[in-house]
């Protein structure tokens, strides 16, 4: 569900057709969980078809459960007022993002590094926006909580890259999330502290400027309290301000690990 729908293993295929993957979606919001009829049919159609709502959606069930091959029949189960999609936590991408998440926030302040090599195996996992063919539709507030996690995510790895003093990483990182969300003040002030860190003073006080450009022309406001100060202390050279050391993370929950299973380590080629 991070990107495209896929599904794999056990000879499963995605199934044919719009109306049988909206189907499969919205059996997975959430999973292990009865989703009634008319939600189905909504996701499918778009509204409730009412009179042949009961045989036009069971042949939708019966083409998911041909595409999941043998095991299709037992993962998606009849049950009053609909269907259950049975499958287990740890084979649902979107779940494994933010256990491995939540372990990566759980990681930061003992060990930084490995909490962003977590971080980039989460994200490695991801092929593009979430439940990309339904964002715009009945998936939209699943989608929208995923891209909040991920962007969080990103912005996490960024600051922990200062806090392991992998400053040119974390410059990378922290110009290519403020070009891509301008009015957003955390990655702006996650840029200024890694050239700040990196000793490129002037460069972080020129980011400052230009944010504070940007949000008075886009919005008519003036940059943060917070910011400001930021901006005090790096002029001043307030020797309080760390170069290296632990870095405000998003404060951002990912959902409980799921219990049951492990996800899969390693990178997605």
């Amino acid at each position: 569900m991070l990107g495209p729908l896929e599904v794999s293993g056990g000879g499963a295929t995605v199934p044919r057709g719009a109306g049988p993957r909206a189907l499969l979606t919205a059996l997975l919001l959430p999973p292990n969980s009865v989703v009634p009829g008319y939600r189905l049919a909504e996701a499918i159609w778009g509204t409730d078809p009412l009179d042949r709502i009961d045989n036009a959606l069971h042949q939708a069930v019966t083409r998911v459960r041909r595409a999941l091959g043998p095991a299709g029949a037992a993962a998606v189960v009849t049950r009053s007022p609909g269907y259950l999609l049975v499958v287990g936590a740890a084979s649902i991408e979107a779940a494994c993002f933010e256990a491995q998440y939540r372990g990566a926030l759980a990681r930061a302040a003992a060990d930084p590094g490995a909490a962003v090599d977590m971080l980039e195996e989460a994200l490695a996992w991801w092929r593009g926006p979430a439940y990309a063919e339904f964002a715009d539709g009945f998936a939209r507030p699943a989608a929208t909580h995923l891209e909040e996690l991920r962007l969080a995510a990103r912005e996490d790895r960024a600051g922990l890259l200062v806090a392991c003093g992998s400053t040119a990483e974390a410059v990378a990182a922290a110009s290519d999330l403020a070009a891509e969300n301008p009015l957003r003040e955390r990655p702006v002030e996650l840029l200024i502290r890694a050239l700040y860190a990196a000793g490129r003073t002037a460069d972080a006080l020129a980011a400052f400027r230009r944010h504070r450009e940007h949000v008075a022309r886009e919005l008519g406001l003036d940059p943060s309290r917070g910011l400001r100060e930021l901006e005090a202390r790096i002029l001043r050279d307030d020797p309080d301000l760390p170069e290296r050391g632990t870095i405000r993370l998003s404060g951002v929950a990912a959902s409980a690990p799921a219990p049951g299973g492990h996800c899969r380590g390693g990178r997605r080629r």
